[in-house]
């Protein structure tokens, strides 16, 4: 995803499921507001991360 703030994308599991995941760089409510709940009827999980770094 090409948004602001956002620093990656994932898959993952929420509640036996599988989601979505992205990951964003501060909890930011222009940030959630601007992501889908849901892509394809997949969840989407946003997760607070911090800009990633490798090493």
């Amino acid at each position: 995803m090409s948004l602001p703030g956002v620093v990656g994308v994932g898959i993952g599991r929420k509640e036996g499921r599988d989601c979505i995941c992205v990951y964003v760089k501060d909890d930011d409510p222009k940030i959630r507001a601007a992501l889908p709940r849901t892509l394809e009827e997949i969840p989407v999980e946003i997760i607070v991360s911090g800009v990633f770094t490798s090493r």
